[in-house]
C-alpha cells in the first residue's frame, strides 16, 4: 500500500515532493497525544475516497498532492466540490442512494449512544490486543469446528453486549464473567485501565457455574484452562471489535460517510467525540510489549532483534487502521473548523477537567473549537521509518 502526501514544514511553506509510506512502517511512529491527529490531518489529503464510488466506476477523481492551506480552513481530500458530487449523486442515481443508505444505517448504533459511552468505549494500552482467541486450537467447545464459519469467526455487538464474544459453533459467551465491571474497577484517574486496580472478586464465572468459578474468565490477559491453553477473549475483542474493524474502524467510518452524503451534524459530533479519545489513548499504544510467545498474535512485522511492530493492532493493518482515522479527521474539520458546530466542545472540556488532564494547549474554547485536540496547523510528524521488509518514507528533496 502507498500513500502520497504533500509536507507543509513547520514554518507554513509547502514542500513540493511525496512521502511514500509503505505496509509495515510505523515501528518508529511515536507522536505526542494531541500530535496524533495533526499527523493524520496530512495524511487524509493522500487517500482514495473509498466511500465514494460504485458498481458504475469511480465517482470522484483521486486527490492531488495540492498542498494544505496553512491554518486547516478547509477539508483537504473531502472538498466542496466532491462532496457536492457525491450528493448530486446520490439524488441521482440509484446506486449512490443505496450507498448512503447503507452508512446511514451502519452508524446508526453509535450516534443513538451517548456522548459519554462513546467517549469511554475504547481501551488504551493497558490491554493486549490479538486477531485470534487461540489461532491453533479454534473454539474451547468446538475446536476446529469454529473455522467452518470463517478464518476470524468469534462474534461480538460492542454496543448492545460489550466485552462479551459468541462462538458461532456452540453458542458458547465468552469471557464468563463479567468483564464490564472488572475493567470499569480498574480504571484509574485518567480514565484508564490498570489491573493492578481492578477487583479480583469480580473475576468468576457467572455465565455457566456448573463448569466451575474459573472456567471461562478473562481479566484481560486471557484465560488458561486446565491443560495450560490460553484463550484471549477480551484481547480479540479489543482488536476486532474496537480498533480494528469495530469502534474506531468500522463505525468511525460510517459516521464519517454518513456525515458527507447527508451533512447531518449528529454524525460529525459522534465521530469528533469518538477521535478525541483515539488522540488520547493512540500515542502510548505500543503492541511489543505483548509477546507472541506470550500467546499475544498481531499483524506485526518483526525485527532483527525480534521486536514486534505496531502500535493499536501490529503495523501491517495499522496502515489501514491510520488510513481511516485520517479520512475521518478530514470529513469531520468542517464541523469545528471556526465554531463549534458540532457541539463537542463543552463535552470535551469537561472530560478534561474530570480526569485530570489539566488545560487544553490551547483549551477547548468555542472560540477556537478547531483545537480541541485535533489540529491547531498543518505539521506532519514524518520521520524516516525503517521495517524487515521495506524502506518506508522517502525524503522529501
Amino acid at each position: 500500500m502507498v500513500s502520497k502526501v504533500a509536507v507543509r514544514t513547520v514554518d507554513g511553506g509547502c514542500a513540493k515532493g511525496e512521502i511514500v509510506v509503505r505496509s509495515g512502517d510505523l515501528r518508529d511512529w511515536n507522536p505526542r497525544r494531541r500530535e496524533v491527529l495533526r499527523a493524520l490531518g496530512v495524511a487524509g489529503s493522500a487517500l482514495t475516497l473509498s466511500g465514494l464510488s460504485g458498481s458504475a466506476g469511480p465517482l470522484l477523481p483521486l486527490a492531488t498532492s495540492e498542498c494544505p492551506p496553512a491554518a486547516w480552513e478547509r477539508r483537504t481530500f473531502y472538498t466542496s466540490a466532491k462532496v457536492s458530487a457525491a450528493r448530486a449523486n446520490i439524488d441521482r442515481y440509484p446506486w449512490a442512494a443505496g450507498i448512503e443508505r447503507a452508512a446511514v444505517r451502519n452508524a446508526a448504533k453509535l450516534i443513538a449512544a451517548s456522548d459519554e459511552w462513546v467517549r469511554s468505549a475504547l481501551s488504551g494500552q493497558g490491554l493486549p490486543r490479538r486477531y485470534a482467541v487461540n489461532q491453533d486450537l479454534g473454539s474451547p467447545i468446538t475446536g476446529h469446528g469454529l473455522y467452518a464459519y470463517g478464518a476470524y469467526a468469534w462474534q461480538a455487538d460492542s454496543f448492545s453486549a460489550p466485552w462479551k464474544l459468541k462462538d458461532p459453533s456452540s453458542g458458547y459467551v465468552f469471557p464468563t464473567n463479567d468483564f464490564g465491571a472488572f475493567y470499569r474497577s480498574g480504571l484509574d484517574q485518567h480514565g484508564n485501565f490498570n489491573r493492578d486496580l481492578a477487583e479480583r472478586r469480580l473475576l468468576v464465572n457467572t455465565s455457566y457455574p456448573g463448569r466451575g468459578p474459573n472456567w471461562g474468565v478473562d481479566d484481560g490477559f486471557g484465560w488458561i484452562d486446565d491443560k495450560g491453553d490460553k484463550w484471549t477473549f477480551i484481547a480479540y475483542y479489543i482488536h476486532w471489535f474496537l480498533w480494528y474493524g469495530g469502534l474506531a474502524y468500522s463505525s468511525l467510518q460510517a459516521a464519517r460517510d454518513a456525515f458527507l452524503y447527508t451533512g447531518n451534524i449528529k454524525y460529525a459530533h459522534s465521530g469528533l467525540i469518538l477521535l478525541d479519545r483515539v488522540a488520547d489513548l493512540y500515542p502510548a499504544m505500543d503492541t511489543a510489549p505483548y509477546r507472541r510467545e506470550d500467546g499475544y498474535l498481531n499483524s506485526g512485522a518483526l525485527t532483527p532483534e525480534g521486536k514486534v511492530l505496531g502500535k493499536a493492532v501490529g503495523n501491517i493493518w495499522e496502515t489501514q487502521l491510520a488510513r481511516n482515522l485520517a479520512s475521518c479527521y478530514d470529513a469531520f474539520y468542517p464541523a469545528i473548523a471556526k465554531a463549534d458546530t458540532a457541539g463537542v466542545v463543552g463535552f470535551l472540556r469537561g472530560k478534561s477537567r474530570a480526569h485530570g488532564w489539566g488545560p487544553r494547549t490551547p483549551p477547548p474554547t468555542s472560540e477556537r473549537t478547531s483545537r480541541t485536540g485535533f489540529s491547531d496547523r498543518c505539521i506532519p510528524q514524518c520521520r524516516t521509518l525503517r521495517s524487515t521488509e521495506t524502506s518506508a518514507c522517502t525524503k522529501v528533496p
